[in-house]
Formats: C-alpha cells, sequence, structure tokens
C-alpha cells in the first residue's frame, strides 16, 4: 500500500506549519515553569539536593523556543540560499580544501605568534609558571602555597623541562602553550 503524494505533501506542510511551533510553544512553557519553580524553590531541598540555577539552562530554553516559534516567519529564500551555498561547497575538491586548511593554519600562526610575550601572563599562566617552578625544583607540582597543583600534569611537566632546557622565561612559556593550542587546532 502506497501513500500518494497529496498525502505526503499534507505532512509535510503540517510538519512545518503546526508542530515546529507547537514545539516552540512548548519550550517557551518549560522555561516559564523552570523560571517560577526556581524562584519559588531556589535554596530548598528536593530529594536530599539542594536546588539552584543550572548555568545557561534558561537562556538555552529561551532561545530555542523563539527560534521554533520564528522557523515559519522566515523567508523561504533564506532556504534557497543556504541550498545554493550547500552546492557551493560540495564543489570543493579534497586538495582546494587542503589549501583552504593550511592557509587557514599559517594565519592563524601567525595571529597567535603575534606579540607574544609582550602582554602579561593571564592568572592560570601564572600559576602554572608556579607549578612548573615547583615541579623542576622539588619534583613535584608545588605552589608557593604548599598546595599541590595536579590539573594539567602533562602541561606542567612540559613546562617545566622546557624550564630545565632553555631556562625560565615568559616568552617560552606562552610559546609552549601556543603550539600547544596550534597542535590541537591541526587534529581537527
Amino acid at each position: 500500500m502506497s501513500l500518494c503524494k497529496d498525502s505526503m505533501r499534507w505532512r509535510n506542510i503540517s510538519f512545518t506549519e503546526y508542530l515546529i511551533p507547537t514545539l516552540g510553544v512548548a519550550v517557551i512553557l518549560t522555561y516559564i515553569l523552570y523560571q517560577l519553580l526556581i524562584s519559588s524553590l531556589e535554596g530548598s531541598k528536593l530529594f536530599g539536593y539542594t536546588l539552584r540555577r543550572l548555568g545557561a539552562l534558561d537562556t538555552i530554553l529561551l532561545t530555542f523556543g523563539v527560534v521554533l516559534i520564528s522557523y515559519n516567519f522566515l523567508p523561504k529564500r533564506l532556504f534557497e540560499y543556504s541550498s545554493k551555498l550547500k552546492n557551493f561547497f560540495l564543489k570543493i575538491t579534497s586538495r582546494q580544501a587542503m589549501h583552504i586548511l593550511a592557509v587557514l593554519i599559517i594565519t592563524g600562526l601567525i595571529l597567535r605568534i603575534n606579540n607574544l610575550g609582550s602582554f602579561t601572563f593571564w592568572m592560570d599562566e601564572a600559576t602554572q609558571t608556579y607549578a612548573a617552578l615547583g615541579f623542576m625544583q622539588q619534583g613535584s607540582p608545588v605552589l608557593p602555597s604548599g598546595m599541590v597543583y595536579m590539573r594539567s600534569f602533562l602541561d606542567t611537566f612540559l613546562i617545566a623541562q622546557s624550564f630545565k632546557i632553555f631556562g625560565v622565561n615568559e616568552f617560552l612559556l606562552e610559546k609552549n602553550l601556543e603550539t600547544k593550542g596550534l597542535g590541537l587546532l591541526q587534529l581537527f
């Protein structure tokens, strides 16, 4: 038994015109219920757990609901442009993609290394530097306060080794962190 084309067309129209905005309204209602629940029960305990806000969940719910509701109001030309853009990217060969990737990596390298060492440390870099100095002096990543710094142990170890080889230098520390960032970029 096969379905006729009109039946399938009706199902597609009803899905885009009715179901998507209805889901948007349901998400907005979930956002409102979440706001009411958190504002009335914040700080109280439920099953032994303290209720509190979950990061940006309210923003995510509100944004997702508004996008679902406004889906029908988007111009149909927008979908035509997106299909043309998709066809453009499908025409790119693997060799062209490798050239584009190489240009992006070289541009990223130039932008990341430009002015390297001219800015002061960020807080996490300073902490990691102290941990690397402690690793170099005592054999374990100990901060000057006596606390053991176990976050990013491999990074701290590599920084301590570069300090042993090249000496303690802010430029080398930042270069070490930048090369790890560029190495991760090439993995993707």
